[in-house]
């Protein structure tokens, strides 16, 4: 009798256990952060960010595949307005759609700035959204915003 209710709670919290690791999340599937990485990298452009040098937002990142990345007022701009890298790679996924979703901590620089991202990269690999916040991870992408911004990868 006693081994039957041992095992009866061990089925329980066995069961209970992989019903809770299944629902946590909505994610597909982890990936690598060499991968994440590998499609982060490029030239990103809006063009419709375009303004006066050192004005906010960036028009346009070039990532390399190591983290480090340049960031330019303009997109046509050849000097960059700031300089940083991405420290730690919080969290990365792949959605049911196959697009690529991260929280990591970027820093610029020149001014010293750590800012908090939630991003995705579109499973076409040709846009990119993101919400980058001062004080903590955004907990959705929302288009309205203050600090949402879209990118276009340049060919």
């Amino acid at each position: 009798m006693r081994a039957r209710a041992i095992a009866s709670i061990l089925m329980f919290i066995l069961a209970v256990t992989i019903m809770a690791g299944g629902c946590a999340t909505g994610k597909k599937a982890q990936m690598e952060e060499e991968e994440l990485f590998k499609k982060l990298s490029g030239t990103w452009v809006n063009e419709d960010y375009d303004k006066t040098p050192g004005s906010d937002p960036i028009a346009k990142y070039v990532i390399e595949r190591d983290g480090t990345f340049d960031a330019y007022a303009d997109t046509y701009d050849t000097s960059r307005t700031f300089f940083g890298e991405i420290i730690t790679v919080e969290d990365k996924w792949i959605d049911s759609d196959g697009n690529i979703w991260y929280k990591m901590r970027v820093k610029d620089l020149v001014e010293h700035l750590q800012r908090y991202e939630l991003g995705k990269i579109h499973n076409s690999g040709t846009v990119w959204e993101l919400i980058s916040l001062s004080y903590e991870y955004p907990n959705e992408l929302d288009p309205n915003h203050s600090n949402y911004r879209i990118y276009y990868r340049k060919e």
